[in-house]
Protein backbone atom coordinates (compact mmCIF):
# COMPACT_ATOMS: atom_id res chain seq x y z
CA UNK A 1 0.00 0.00 0.00
CA UNK A 2 2.80 2.49 0.70
CA UNK A 3 4.30 1.90 -2.23
CA UNK A 4 1.39 2.57 -4.02
CA UNK A 5 0.30 5.84 -2.64
CA UNK A 6 3.86 7.19 -2.70
CA UNK A 7 4.21 6.42 -6.46
CA UNK A 8 1.24 7.66 -7.42
CA UNK A 9 1.77 11.19 -5.24
CA UNK A 10 4.71 11.74 -7.06
CA UNK A 11 3.36 11.13 -10.37
CA UNK A 12 0.69 13.11 -9.52
CA UNK A 13 -2.25 10.72 -9.72
CA UNK A 14 -3.56 11.86 -6.15
CA UNK A 15 -2.96 14.03 -4.17
CA UNK A 16 -3.28 13.79 -0.29
CA UNK A 17 -6.60 16.11 1.39
CA UNK A 18 -6.42 17.83 5.14
CA UNK A 19 -8.41 14.80 7.23
CA UNK A 20 -9.64 18.01 8.74
CA UNK A 21 -11.39 19.20 5.29
CA UNK A 22 -12.93 16.14 4.78
CA UNK A 23 -17.18 16.41 5.10
CA UNK A 24 -19.14 13.96 5.58
CA UNK A 25 -20.74 12.04 2.22
CA UNK A 26 -19.64 8.95 0.14
CA UNK A 27 -16.01 8.04 0.23
CA UNK A 28 -14.33 4.17 0.01
CA UNK A 29 -11.38 2.91 1.07
CA UNK A 30 -8.94 1.65 -0.48
CA UNK A 31 -7.85 -1.77 0.11
CA UNK A 32 -5.01 -4.57 -0.74
CA UNK A 33 -6.15 -7.47 -2.50
CA UNK A 34 -3.83 -10.59 -3.93
CA UNK A 35 -5.99 -11.19 -6.72
CA UNK A 36 -6.01 -7.66 -8.88
CA UNK A 37 -2.92 -5.68 -10.69
CA UNK A 38 -1.47 -3.51 -7.97
CA UNK A 39 -2.51 -5.28 -5.22
CA UNK A 40 -4.56 -2.45 -4.40
CA UNK A 41 -8.82 -2.29 -4.91
CA UNK A 42 -11.61 0.13 -4.60
CA UNK A 43 -14.93 -0.74 -3.80
CA UNK A 44 -17.33 2.68 -5.21
CA UNK A 45 -20.37 1.11 -4.82
CA UNK A 46 -21.76 3.67 -2.21
CA UNK A 47 -20.91 6.19 -4.57
CA UNK A 48 -22.37 4.01 -7.59
CA UNK A 49 -25.93 4.06 -5.50
CA UNK A 50 -25.91 7.78 -5.00
CA UNK A 51 -25.54 7.83 -9.36
CA UNK A 52 -28.15 7.45 -11.79
CA UNK A 53 -27.28 4.70 -14.22
CA UNK A 54 -29.18 3.93 -17.55
CA UNK A 55 -31.47 0.64 -16.87
CA UNK A 56 -29.44 -2.51 -18.78
CA UNK A 57 -30.39 -5.61 -18.67
CA UNK A 58 -26.94 -6.81 -19.07
CA UNK A 59 -23.97 -6.47 -17.34
CA UNK A 60 -21.79 -3.69 -18.91
CA UNK A 61 -19.10 -6.13 -20.21
CA UNK A 62 -21.59 -8.36 -21.90
CA UNK A 63 -23.16 -5.81 -24.10
CA UNK A 64 -19.82 -5.70 -26.31
CA UNK A 65 -19.21 -9.56 -26.71
CA UNK A 66 -21.23 -9.88 -29.70
CA UNK A 67 -19.53 -7.71 -31.79
CA UNK A 68 -16.34 -9.19 -30.87
CA UNK A 69 -17.65 -12.30 -31.44
CA UNK A 70 -18.60 -10.84 -35.22
CA UNK A 71 -15.31 -9.16 -35.55
CA UNK A 72 -12.79 -11.78 -35.88
CA UNK A 73 -14.78 -14.52 -36.77
CA UNK A 74 -16.49 -12.35 -39.86
CA UNK A 75 -13.15 -11.71 -41.22
CA UNK A 76 -12.39 -14.96 -40.88
CA UNK A 77 -14.73 -16.68 -42.54
CA UNK A 78 -14.20 -13.72 -45.40
CA UNK A 79 -10.75 -14.77 -45.90
CA UNK A 80 -11.66 -18.54 -46.24
CA UNK A 81 -13.97 -18.11 -49.02
CA UNK A 82 -11.37 -16.44 -50.49
CA UNK A 83 -8.79 -19.54 -49.58
CA UNK A 84 -6.73 -17.40 -47.70
CA UNK A 85 -5.98 -17.11 -44.05
CA UNK A 86 -6.80 -14.06 -41.39
CA UNK A 87 -3.99 -13.03 -39.18
CA UNK A 88 -4.68 -10.97 -35.70
CA UNK A 89 -2.76 -8.39 -33.72
CA UNK A 90 -3.61 -7.33 -30.35
CA UNK A 91 -2.35 -3.77 -28.60
CA UNK A 92 -3.31 -3.86 -25.14
CA UNK A 93 -3.11 -0.70 -23.29
CA UNK A 94 -2.00 -0.65 -19.67
CA UNK A 95 -4.27 1.30 -17.42
CA UNK A 96 -5.92 3.67 -19.73
CA UNK A 97 -8.48 5.51 -17.21
CA UNK A 98 -5.50 7.03 -15.60
CA UNK A 99 -5.13 9.11 -18.30
CA UNK A 100 -8.62 10.54 -17.68
CA UNK A 101 -8.58 14.34 -15.95
CA UNK A 102 -11.21 15.28 -13.40
CA UNK A 103 -13.17 17.64 -12.25
CA UNK A 104 -13.08 19.05 -9.45
CA UNK A 105 -16.29 17.78 -8.53
CA UNK A 106 -14.98 14.38 -9.46
CA UNK A 107 -11.53 14.53 -7.95
CA UNK A 108 -14.01 15.30 -4.31
CA UNK A 109 -16.19 12.24 -5.20
CA UNK A 110 -12.74 10.60 -6.08
CA UNK A 111 -11.90 10.53 -1.91
CA UNK A 112 -11.07 7.53 -0.14
CA UNK A 113 -8.84 6.79 3.11
CA UNK A 114 -6.16 4.28 4.07
CA UNK A 115 -4.53 3.47 7.64
CA UNK A 116 -2.69 6.04 8.71
CA UNK A 117 0.89 5.82 8.14
CA UNK A 118 2.19 7.98 10.78
CA UNK A 119 1.54 7.51 14.90
CA UNK A 120 -2.02 9.04 15.46
CA UNK A 121 -2.07 12.74 16.56
CA UNK A 122 -2.58 13.14 20.51
CA UNK A 123 -5.45 13.00 22.59
CA UNK A 124 -6.49 15.05 25.42
CA UNK A 125 -7.92 13.87 29.34
CA UNK A 126 -10.83 12.07 27.76
CA UNK A 127 -9.76 10.49 24.80
CA UNK A 128 -10.49 13.01 21.82
CA UNK A 129 -7.98 14.34 19.52
CA UNK A 130 -6.97 18.24 20.42
CA UNK A 131 -6.39 20.93 18.19
CA UNK A 132 -9.61 22.20 15.34
CA UNK A 133 -9.46 18.98 14.18
CA UNK A 134 -11.30 17.93 16.90
CA UNK A 135 -14.09 20.60 16.87
CA UNK A 136 -17.58 19.72 15.41
CA UNK A 137 -18.71 16.92 13.78
CA UNK A 138 -15.77 13.91 12.94
CA UNK A 139 -16.13 12.54 9.23
CA UNK A 140 -16.44 9.14 9.40
CA UNK A 141 -13.43 6.56 9.92
CA UNK A 142 -11.82 9.99 10.88
CA UNK A 143 -10.13 10.23 14.61
CA UNK A 144 -5.95 10.33 13.32
CA UNK A 145 -6.29 6.67 12.40
CA UNK A 146 -7.31 7.24 9.05
CA UNK A 147 -5.32 9.20 6.15
CA UNK A 148 -7.70 10.75 2.95
CA UNK A 149 -6.62 10.84 -0.50
CA UNK A 150 -8.33 11.93 -3.83
CA UNK A 151 -7.06 11.14 -7.32
CA UNK A 152 -6.39 13.96 -9.93
CA UNK A 153 -6.93 11.19 -12.66
CA UNK A 154 -9.56 8.78 -13.54
CA UNK A 155 -9.47 6.08 -10.77
CA UNK A 156 -9.66 2.63 -10.94
CA UNK A 157 -13.36 0.80 -11.01
CA UNK A 158 -15.62 4.10 -11.32
CA UNK A 159 -18.22 3.81 -14.17
CA UNK A 160 -18.15 7.34 -14.98
CA UNK A 161 -14.53 7.21 -15.85
CA UNK A 162 -15.37 4.14 -17.75
CA UNK A 163 -17.40 5.73 -19.69
CA UNK A 164 -15.06 8.53 -20.36
CA UNK A 165 -12.59 6.03 -21.62
CA UNK A 166 -14.76 3.96 -23.70
CA UNK A 167 -16.22 7.52 -25.53
CA UNK A 168 -11.88 8.05 -26.33
CA UNK A 169 -11.40 4.82 -27.30
CA UNK A 170 -14.42 4.52 -29.31
CA UNK A 171 -13.32 7.89 -30.82
CA UNK A 172 -9.62 6.48 -31.61
CA UNK A 173 -11.06 3.34 -33.13
CA UNK A 174 -13.75 5.45 -35.24
CA UNK A 175 -10.76 7.12 -37.00
CA UNK A 176 -8.29 4.04 -37.37
CA UNK A 177 -11.24 2.22 -39.45
CA UNK A 178 -11.78 5.61 -41.40
CA UNK A 179 -8.02 5.23 -42.89
CA UNK A 180 -8.68 2.17 -43.52
CA UNK A 181 -7.68 -0.65 -40.69
CA UNK A 182 -10.13 -3.21 -39.67
CA UNK A 183 -9.70 -2.97 -35.63
CA UNK A 184 -12.27 -3.45 -32.84
CA UNK A 185 -11.30 -2.19 -29.52
CA UNK A 186 -12.82 -4.74 -26.83
CA UNK A 187 -12.28 -3.06 -23.24
CA UNK A 188 -8.67 -2.27 -23.13
CA UNK A 189 -7.47 -4.64 -26.03
CA UNK A 190 -7.07 -3.22 -29.91
CA UNK A 191 -7.70 -5.83 -32.34
CA UNK A 192 -6.70 -5.82 -35.74
CA UNK A 193 -7.45 -8.10 -38.31
CA UNK A 194 -6.21 -8.81 -41.85
CA UNK A 195 -5.51 -11.38 -44.74
CA UNK A 196 -1.97 -9.84 -45.71
CA UNK A 197 0.74 -10.16 -42.99
CA UNK A 198 2.73 -7.38 -44.26
CA UNK A 199 -0.17 -5.12 -44.26
CA UNK A 200 -1.45 -6.53 -40.53
CA UNK A 201 2.12 -5.42 -39.75
CA UNK A 202 1.77 -1.79 -40.74
CA UNK A 203 -1.36 -1.64 -39.88
CA UNK A 204 -0.31 -2.86 -36.07
CA UNK A 205 2.24 0.17 -36.00
CA UNK A 206 -0.44 2.86 -36.97
CA UNK A 207 -2.75 1.71 -34.40
CA UNK A 208 0.38 1.77 -32.04
CA UNK A 209 1.27 5.07 -33.13
CA UNK A 210 -2.09 6.27 -32.81
CA UNK A 211 -2.73 5.36 -28.98
CA UNK A 212 0.68 6.37 -28.27
CA UNK A 213 0.63 9.98 -29.87
CA UNK A 214 -2.32 10.43 -27.62
CA UNK A 215 -0.50 9.64 -24.58
CA UNK A 216 -1.70 5.93 -23.70
CA UNK A 217 0.58 3.51 -22.05
CA UNK A 218 0.96 0.39 -24.12
CA UNK A 219 0.97 -3.01 -22.52
CA UNK A 220 3.65 -4.74 -23.66
CA UNK A 221 2.84 -8.12 -21.68
CA UNK A 222 -0.45 -7.92 -22.64
CA UNK A 223 -0.33 -7.19 -26.26
CA UNK A 224 0.21 -9.25 -28.86
CA UNK A 225 2.32 -7.75 -31.57
CA UNK A 226 2.93 -10.79 -33.97
CA UNK A 227 0.35 -11.98 -36.02
CA UNK A 228 -1.55 -15.09 -35.01
CA UNK A 229 -3.75 -17.02 -37.30
CA UNK A 230 -7.14 -17.08 -36.62
CA UNK A 231 -9.06 -20.40 -35.84
CA UNK A 232 -12.67 -20.12 -36.27
CA UNK A 233 -15.23 -22.07 -33.53
CA UNK A 234 -18.59 -23.04 -32.67
CA UNK A 235 -19.49 -22.53 -29.14
CA UNK A 236 -22.96 -23.26 -28.11
CA UNK A 237 -24.32 -22.89 -31.45
CA UNK A 238 -22.22 -19.08 -32.14
CA UNK A 239 -19.62 -17.98 -34.60
CA UNK A 240 -16.65 -17.67 -32.51
CA UNK A 241 -12.92 -17.24 -33.29
CA UNK A 242 -9.36 -17.72 -31.23
CA UNK A 243 -5.94 -17.34 -31.79
CA UNK A 244 -5.29 -19.45 -28.96
CA UNK A 245 -5.67 -23.32 -29.67
CA UNK A 246 -6.12 -24.65 -26.12
CA UNK A 247 -6.32 -28.23 -27.78
CA UNK A 248 -2.48 -28.02 -27.34
CA UNK A 249 -2.51 -27.56 -23.27
CA UNK A 250 -2.05 -31.15 -21.58
CA UNK A 251 0.06 -30.57 -19.07
CA UNK A 252 -1.58 -30.18 -15.92
CA UNK A 253 0.92 -26.95 -14.91
CA UNK A 254 0.19 -25.32 -18.48
CA UNK A 255 -3.90 -25.78 -17.34
CA UNK A 256 -3.78 -24.39 -14.10
CA UNK A 257 -1.11 -21.74 -15.28
CA UNK A 258 -4.37 -20.74 -17.77
CA UNK A 259 -7.27 -21.41 -15.66
CA UNK A 260 -5.62 -19.20 -12.75
CA UNK A 261 -4.91 -16.12 -15.30
CA UNK A 262 -8.69 -16.33 -16.41
CA UNK A 263 -9.73 -16.11 -12.99
CA UNK A 264 -7.77 -13.07 -12.11
CA UNK A 265 -8.94 -11.53 -15.33
CA UNK A 266 -12.02 -12.37 -15.15
CA UNK A 267 -12.04 -10.36 -11.54
CA UNK A 268 -10.14 -7.59 -12.68
CA UNK A 269 -12.91 -7.02 -15.83
CA UNK A 270 -15.76 -7.20 -13.47
CA UNK A 271 -13.96 -4.60 -11.25
CA UNK A 272 -12.27 -1.93 -13.80
CA UNK A 273 -15.05 -2.25 -16.71
CA UNK A 274 -17.84 -3.57 -15.45
CA UNK A 275 -17.95 -1.20 -12.40
CA UNK A 276 -19.00 -3.82 -9.82
CA UNK A 277 -17.50 -4.66 -6.28
CA UNK A 278 -14.09 -6.04 -6.58
CA UNK A 279 -14.06 -9.41 -4.71
CA UNK A 280 -13.34 -8.64 -1.01
CA UNK A 281 -11.89 -12.31 -0.12
CA UNK A 282 -11.19 -11.43 3.68
CA UNK A 283 -12.76 -8.02 4.97
CA UNK A 284 -12.39 -8.38 8.23
CA UNK A 285 -8.92 -10.20 7.61
CA UNK A 286 -9.51 -12.49 10.83
CA UNK A 287 -8.66 -15.88 8.38
CA UNK A 288 -5.26 -17.46 8.85
CA UNK A 289 -2.82 -18.39 5.40
CA UNK A 290 -4.21 -21.45 5.91
CA UNK A 291 -7.82 -20.38 5.84
CA UNK A 292 -7.15 -17.78 2.96
CA UNK A 293 -6.05 -20.37 1.14
CA UNK A 294 -8.97 -23.02 1.63
CA UNK A 295 -11.43 -20.07 0.85
CA UNK A 296 -9.50 -18.76 -2.30
CA UNK A 297 -9.19 -22.04 -3.86
CA UNK A 298 -12.89 -23.02 -2.79
CA UNK A 299 -13.52 -20.09 -5.27
CA UNK A 300 -11.44 -21.29 -7.91
CA UNK A 301 -13.21 -24.15 -7.94
CA UNK A 302 -16.37 -22.76 -8.30
CA UNK A 303 -14.88 -20.95 -11.03
CA UNK A 304 -13.41 -23.80 -12.72
CA UNK A 305 -16.36 -26.36 -11.86
CA UNK A 306 -19.12 -23.85 -12.80
CA UNK A 307 -17.86 -21.85 -15.85
CA UNK A 308 -15.24 -23.77 -17.75
CA UNK A 309 -15.99 -27.14 -17.43
CA UNK A 310 -19.41 -27.06 -19.44
CA UNK A 311 -17.52 -25.37 -22.12
CA UNK A 312 -14.26 -27.60 -22.36
CA UNK A 313 -15.54 -29.55 -25.70
CA UNK A 314 -16.54 -26.62 -27.73
CA UNK A 315 -13.29 -24.55 -26.81
CA UNK A 316 -11.09 -27.60 -26.77
CA UNK A 317 -9.96 -27.58 -23.46
CA UNK A 318 -10.83 -31.36 -23.24
CA UNK A 319 -7.36 -32.12 -21.34
CA UNK A 320 -9.29 -30.46 -18.18
CA UNK A 321 -11.34 -33.42 -17.38
CA UNK A 322 -8.17 -35.45 -16.38
CA UNK A 323 -6.26 -32.80 -14.33
CA UNK A 324 -9.60 -32.94 -11.82
CA UNK A 325 -8.54 -34.69 -8.54
CA UNK A 326 -11.50 -37.00 -8.80
CA UNK A 327 -9.92 -37.93 -12.00
CA UNK A 328 -6.44 -38.19 -9.83
CA UNK A 329 -5.29 -35.19 -10.91
CA UNK A 330 -3.03 -32.19 -9.37
CA UNK A 331 -5.18 -29.31 -10.88
CA UNK A 332 -5.95 -27.51 -7.53
CA UNK A 333 -3.11 -28.30 -5.89
CA UNK A 334 -0.94 -26.53 -8.96
CA UNK A 335 -3.44 -23.57 -8.68
CA UNK A 336 -3.22 -23.38 -5.01
CA UNK A 337 0.41 -21.80 -4.73
CA UNK A 338 -0.56 -19.48 -8.17
CA UNK A 339 -3.66 -18.29 -6.14
CA UNK A 340 -1.79 -16.78 -3.14
CA UNK A 341 -1.18 -13.64 -5.47
CA UNK A 342 -1.55 -11.84 -8.73
CA UNK A 343 2.70 -11.79 -9.92
CA UNK A 344 3.08 -9.10 -12.04
CA UNK A 345 4.37 -10.06 -15.89
CA UNK A 346 7.74 -10.88 -16.45
CA UNK A 347 9.17 -11.58 -19.87
CA UNK A 348 7.21 -12.77 -23.05
CA UNK A 349 3.73 -14.37 -21.86
CA UNK A 350 2.09 -17.43 -23.09
CA UNK A 351 -1.52 -15.58 -24.02
CA UNK A 352 -2.24 -12.35 -24.72
CA UNK A 353 -4.98 -10.43 -22.52
CA UNK A 354 -7.61 -10.60 -25.42
CA UNK A 355 -6.86 -14.11 -25.97
CA UNK A 356 -7.95 -14.44 -22.33
CA UNK A 357 -11.01 -12.21 -22.63
CA UNK A 358 -12.24 -14.45 -26.10
CA UNK A 359 -12.40 -17.93 -23.64
CA UNK A 360 -14.12 -15.67 -20.90
CA UNK A 361 -16.54 -14.50 -23.21
CA UNK A 362 -16.63 -18.01 -25.33
CA UNK A 363 -17.38 -19.93 -21.79
CA UNK A 364 -19.68 -17.06 -20.61
CA UNK A 365 -18.26 -15.68 -17.69
CA UNK A 366 -19.24 -12.17 -18.57
CA UNK A 367 -22.96 -13.08 -17.78
CA UNK A 368 -22.01 -13.32 -14.13
CA UNK A 369 -20.76 -10.95 -11.34
CA UNK A 370 -17.73 -12.50 -9.38
CA UNK A 371 -18.87 -10.81 -6.57
CA UNK A 372 -22.55 -12.08 -6.86
CA UNK A 373 -21.79 -15.83 -8.22
CA UNK A 374 -18.85 -16.36 -5.97
CA UNK A 375 -20.68 -15.01 -3.15
CA UNK A 376 -23.33 -17.69 -3.15
CA UNK A 377 -20.95 -20.56 -3.02
CA UNK A 378 -19.51 -18.76 0.36
CA UNK A 379 -23.12 -18.36 1.64
CA UNK A 380 -23.52 -22.20 0.95
CA UNK A 381 -20.46 -23.34 2.19
CA UNK A 382 -21.00 -20.92 5.53
CA UNK A 383 -24.20 -21.53 6.14
CA UNK A 384 -24.87 -24.69 9.00
CA UNK A 385 -26.72 -27.52 8.13
CA UNK A 386 -29.40 -28.72 9.51
CA UNK A 387 -27.86 -31.81 11.29
CA UNK A 388 -25.15 -29.28 12.89
CA UNK A 389 -27.48 -27.14 14.51
CA UNK A 390 -29.59 -29.76 15.76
Amino acid sequence: MEAWLKSSLESGYITKVDSSKVQRGVHCEASLSPWYEDGIVFDWTALHQRLVQPASAQPYVEVFVGALARFGSDAAAGAARSGKECFSTVVELRAPWALIPLSEQAQDLSLFDVPAMVPAAPTNGNGSNSGKAAAGPSPPSLGGSRDFYKFLRGPPGQRAVRDDVKRVLASVQSQLCQNGIQVFCFLSSFVIVCEDFTELLHSTAAVFRALTDVKFTIDGHGSSLGPRAIERLRVNGEDWWTTLPLQKLTSEEDLSSLLVALFFQWLQDAYIWGGTAPLRLFPDSKENDNAAQTKGLRLFEKFVRGLVLPSIHAIGLDALTAALPEEGGNLLELAAVKLQRRLPPVGPQRWSVLELRLVLCQINAYHHLPSEYLGRVETAATRPSAAAQA
